[in-house]
């Protein structure tokens, strides 16, 4: 009992060209509107030791901060509403190839030295509705 495959079966019809293209401009707009949503203009740096706050940085000003942190000297650099440590006496460097964050909750962590940075939002505004630990 072979029965012959229906030919119609494979074919690609018109309606699933203008459904393919439709889901992939909606996919392009979701994408696009995520990475390109500017950063909060009052957004704050907070870098904790441990479970201690150490320092509250604005990210309004560009400039070079540095501080004693956890025993290393840190070079944070804030850029445009974002920051990253610039530079770090640690020995491993984790929190230095992290790189910029800029987006409320956003986090710059080493666990060696227990160093955490959060990008915060005056606002009370953040890209996440909960986060667990």
């Amino acid at each position: 009992m072979n029965v012959p495959p229906d030919k119609n079966l494979y074919t690609i019809s018109r309606g699933d060209y203008v459904l393919a293209g439709a889901v992939l401009a909606l996919a392009i707009t979701a994408i696009a509107a995520t990475l390109h949503r500017p950063a909060d203009a009052e957004a704050r740096a907070l870098i904790h030791v441990g479970t201690a706050p150490v320092q509250e940085l604005d990210l309004a000003t560009d400039r070079m901060v540095t501080n004693l942190v956890a025993g290393h000297m840190a070079e944070f650099e804030i850029n445009t509403g974002r920051i990253r440590v610039r530079e770090i006496t640690c020995p491993q460097k984790l929190c230095q190839h992290t790189g910029w964050i800029s987006r409320p909750g956003e986090m710059i962590v080493c666990v060696p030295n227990k160093i955490l940075i959060e990008v915060t939002a005056q606002s009370g505004h953040s890209d996440y509705d909960a986060v667990s630990h």
